[in-house]
């Protein structure tokens, strides 16, 4: 036999499509042959005690009372006391211990007729078996035994055990050893019906353990057997090669623990006490690790041999290779290979468009929406665009970037935009082409802007004020609004909801209210935030004009949109029904809904309707299939044609359109209605119920306009007050220089309106010139020294360069740097009378000068 090592077993070609996980479980086998190899092991020990309270137990723990004759099952077990003594099982007597009485039958030569035989599968790796025993009670009879074994037949096993004899022949001890009164402890082998003896002689005792231990020498197997009188000191038994080589001749043998005599069991005779069973096992650990080798991006494997990959978009079409590589943890270390190959077919997924919101915009206004859209696992496949519905004017490119500039005649209306995007995978084994779309509408508003006068450019002097009235004038006294009435339906009971503006009644004044099992149901503590009302019998359609608990109220003038979430469940009854509409009488409104008809000739089944009734002519000019039961409902309204357009949505953000429809009725009111038709079912318990959730209504209005001004980056010191009027005063160190203010004008609009203007502002740098003090006119002696601090002043800034000199003065009068004057008269200038002149000259351009 080779060493062994994992086994990789072979596997089927696979066929998946693109973003299909495929998973395959390659897990390898170690295989039981580790010769030559060396593996962890980890010694396991399992102890039994004999607590068995009944037959079933000990059988359920594993063991049989089967032994086999001439290759024939035999049941060695005594199941009726005529036939001798039965196994002892009872725990009160004996805790934790089962008796065998000691009966007549032996293994011995060809006897072959033990009784209440145990015997058990043994794990091929044991390398311990301990049983303790007790044979009691005392005295004996010849030929009395107990025995641990390893046993594949009657004719072929090897046991060690305890046995009694008084009488020393040849027969029973060869080695002729034993005389009378004494026990032996044997080996005995029985190898094709020739048995062999070992048979050693020790001290009378009833109380043992008997043990075989596993060893491997020269690469041969080893079995040597023990005893010992307390659990642990432990004496040979045998000869360990003789019962090794026994062993060795044994194919998958069982343990065994056997009892027999030359005589039935009697009452006071001896019995086979087990007391535990100890089985230790050296168990290998053989431990694989897998790997692949160059697998197709994404593929993995785990340690279990478990292999899984998702091809992407960009793998498909194509054909892997998968190859798996095991190891396992000998030494030497062993490898399996196996192969299998993939082919991917190309499966086309639809791209998507993220949810876009509504937009409110003024005429002047140009609306440039990226719409792009993407491919949901591949962005090769390229994508086309189409504007299905749009303004006029409203285009699309080939990148989905919607484009729009509105005319004057759009002003005041509600425009819809619905965008379709198509993608193209011709090597799809499914749909060339899918599409994904999204809407969004967008509210033109008229543009009262703001406005500004033009600044003329300005000049001003260093520290001169500057005052310039910049305010603008708008192009309306008011500026458009859009209000929302949140109403959220968590009415406590019957008054609170009639408070919040509902009624009841129709317009022929038919009080539509039930009570009873139909009512409305305000629990809100059984449904926190909603209001329920019963599917009860009732309809508008034609000539029925008997619906049950609808629900009105007024609308703002100038509405714009109405929104309503709601649940409707279970629809599965004809003419079931749920709608929100505009209501001006039973034979006259539009409406949208959710209704149930099996028969339907157009959409059988759960749909979405369109309807619209005048003067008791009803026509249904769109319906879709659905199977939802949450569900949005949304009617917007242009005020300048008053077509409202019906949407419809199952998250409240991805809205589709049901259709479009000139209202033709003047003021009506916002209707809400369930019903099964007028002549269907009144309530009962299991039908359809609508919850009402949220409504949300849109008006526009105007309020008056607030003008609000800001500066740009204007230079230091500049500021404007609410009025517009800029006023700044520059600093000498802002002179000369040249300045620019811009103004920013914003109103109070849903959406803001601005102006901006600019001027420019010259600063000029102002020269004043010095200027020298008055001097006083000074008497002084001759010979005596005469100083006058004559320094000049400059306002100027920066500070200018000064430089003074004297004009026409008497000799030895000097002036310093700072304007400082020195003069010691002589004895020949005395007496007398002298001018002074100074003069101080600036370094501006051009230089201005001082005298005194």
């Amino acid at each position: 036999m080779g060493q062994g090592g994992p086994v990789l077993f072979s596997q089927s070609n696979q066929t998946i499509t693109e973003l299909t996980t495929l998973v395959v479980t390659n897990t390898a086998l170690e295989t039981t042959n580790t010769t030559g190899r060396q593996f962890s092991t980890v010694l396991i020990t399992n102890r039994q005690n004999f607590a068995y309270a009944n037959r079933s137990a000990l059988l359920a723990d594993g063991w049989s009372f089967m032994a086999t004759t001439f290759g024939t099952n035999r049941n060695t077990e005594i199941t009726n006391r005529a036939d001798g003594w039965l196994l002892d099982y009872d725990q009160n007597a004996h805790p934790g211990f089962i008796n065998i009485p000691c009966d007549q039958g032996d293994l011995w030569a060809s006897a072959n007729n033990t009784r209440n035989f145990l015997s058990r599968t043994l794990s091929p790796n044991w390398i311990d078996i301990d049983v303790a025993i007790t044979f009691t009670p005392p005295p004996w009879t010849n030929y009395q035994q107990a025995h641990l074994a390893f046993y594949q037949d009657d004719d072929n096993y090897v046991q060690v055990g305890f046995a009694h004899n008084t009488t020393a022949t040849a027969s029973h001890d060869p080695q002729n050893t034993l005389g009378n009164g004494y026990d032996i402890e044997t080996v005995i082998w029985e190898l094709g019906g020739y048995p062999d003896h070992h048979v050693h002689a020790y001290p009378l005792n009833d109380m043992l353990e008997l043990r075989f231990t596993r060893y491997v020498s020269n690469n041969v197997v080893q079995v040597q057997g023990w005893w010992s009188s307390d659990g642990v000191n432990f004496a040979d038994i045998g000869e360990p090669g003789t019962v090794g080589q026994a062993y060795t001749n044994l194919v998958n043998p069982r343990l065994a623990i056997w009892t027999g005599g030359s005589a039935d069991a009697v009452a006071a005779g001896s019995t086979l006490i087990l007391r535990g069973l100890s089985v230790v096992t050296a168990n290998p650990l053989p431990a694989l690790s897998y790997s692949l080798i160059s697998p197709p991006a994404g593929a993995t494997i785990d340690t279990n041999g478990v292999i899984a990959w998702t091809p992407s978009k960009s793998q498909g079409p194509g054909t892997y290779t998968i190859t798996t590589v095991v190891t396992d943890n000998g030494i030497p270390a062993i490898s399996a290979t196996n192969s299998f190959t993939v082919t991917v077919s190309e499966v086309n997924t639809p791209p998507t468009l993220v949810a876009q919101p509504d937009r409110i915009i003024t005429v002047i206004d140009s609306l440039i929406v990226t719409n792009t859209g993407t491919d949901t696992a591949y962005t090769g496949n390229p994508l086309t665009y189409q504007l299905t519905v749009a303004p006029a004017g409203a285009t699309i490119n080939t990148n989905g970037i919607i484009q729009w500039s509105p005319n004057p005649n759009q002003v005041l209306t509600s425009n819809l935009f619905f965008t379709v995007v198509t993608d193209n995978d011709p090597p799809a084994i499914n749909a060339q082409n899918l599409s994904a779309t999204n809407t969004f509408s967008v509210v033109v508003l008229a543009q009262p802007w703001p406005a500004f006068s033009d600044q003329a450019t300005r000049w001003v002097n260093q520290l001169q004020t500057l005052v310039v009235t910049n305010t603008a004038t708008d192009g309306s006294l008011t500026v458009p609004q859009i209000a929302a009435n949140t109403i959220l339906f968590n009415y406590a009971n019957r008054t609170a909801l009639i408070n919040d503006g509902w009624s009841f009644v129709g317009a022929n004044g038919r009080n539509t209210e039930t009570g009873g099992a139909g009512a409305v149901d305000y629990d809100q503590l059984a449904h926190p935030g909603v209001m329920n009302i019963p599917c009860d019998q009732g309809d508008l359609y034609l000539n029925g004009n008997n619906t049950r608990n609808s629900l009105f109220r007024n609308l703002p003038a100038d509405w714009r949109s109405v929104r309503l979430a709601l649940t409707f469940a279970p629809v599965n009854q004809n003419y079931q029904q749920a709608h929100l509409g505009l209501y001006q009488d039973d034979d006259n409104y539009l409406q949208m809904g959710v209704a149930y008809n099996s028969g339907d000739l157009v959409v059988a089944g759960e749909r979405l309707t369109m309807d619209l009734e005048t003067g008791g002519t009803i026509v249904t000019p769109a319906e879709v299939a659905t199977s939802n039961t949450s569900l949005y409902f949304r009617l917007d309204r242009n005020p300048t044609n008053s077509i409202v357009t019906f949407y419809y949505s199952y998250n409240g953000t991805a809205w589709s359109v049901l259709g479009t429809q000139s209202n033709p009725f003047a003021n009506p009111r916002l209707m809400i209605w369930t019903g099964t038709g007028p002549n269907g079912p009144t309530y009962a318990s299991g039908m359809a119920v609508m919850g009402l959730q949220r409504l949300d209504i849109y008006a526009g209005t105007n309020v008056p306009t607030v003008l609000s001004y800001t500066l740009i980056t204007p230079p230091p010191g500049v500021t404007i007050n609410s009025n517009g009027i800029i006023t700044w005063t520059p600093s000498a160190l802002q002179g000369p220089g040249s300045f620019q203010i811009t103004t920013v004008v914003s109103d109070n609009g849903l959406i803001p309106l601005q102006a901006t203007n600019s001027f420019s502002v010259f600063v000029n740098a102002v020269h004043n010139g010095p200027s020298l003090p008055v001097q006083t006119n000074v008497v002084v002696a001759e010979l005596t020294s005469l100083t006058v601090t004559n320094t000049a002043s400059d306002a100027d800034t920066p500070p200018p360069v000064l430089t003074y000199s004297l004009v026409n003065s008497p000799s030895g009068v000097t002036i310093s740097t700072n304007g400082v004057i020195s003069w010691v008269p002589s004895e020949v200038q005395g007496p007398g009378t002298n001018t002074i002149t100074t003069i101080v000259t600036d370094n501006s351009v051009p230089p201005m000068s001082a005298t005194n």
